[in-house]
């Protein structure tokens, strides 16, 4: 029986293109994270760490995160390094930011007073 690869030939871009795109996700995969407190001045005891998974709260039914609660107009920042891959305005979100993190993670920042990203 003839492998894929004998019954569909590639040419070489092809398969220097699929090399190269499985590297990026293995290397995503291998960039080490680190993560911080993302609001100035928080502690542990400003976000309820019960309402991580399946927190009732609006019309979400499952609720993957942590709502760290502050006053209006204090700094954020982003826990962890990453690329900017949205920011702007959504219906459940208010002014929203989605950073692509290591480990190809996505973190979301919702509720936003601003946005002053670069």
């Amino acid at each position: 029986m003839k492998s894929l690869t004998e019954t569909l030939p590639m040419n070489k871009r092809l398969k220097k293109a699929l090399y190269i795109t499985l590297m990026i996700l293995v290397i995503g995969f291998l960039i080490p994270q680190s993560y911080q407190m993302p609001v100035q001045g928080a502690t542990i005891k400003s976000y309820a760490q019960n309402s991580y998974w399946a927190y009732p709260w609006g019309k979400s039914v499952t609720h993957k995160g942590v709502d760290i609660f502050a006053k209006k107009g204090t700094l954020i920042h982003a826990a962890t390094y990453g690329i900017v891959i949205f920011k702007g305005q959504i219906s459940m979100g208010g002014n929203v930011v989605l950073v692509l993190g290591p480990k190809w993670r996505l973190h979301y920042y919702a509720h936003l007073d601003r946005i002053t990203t670069g």
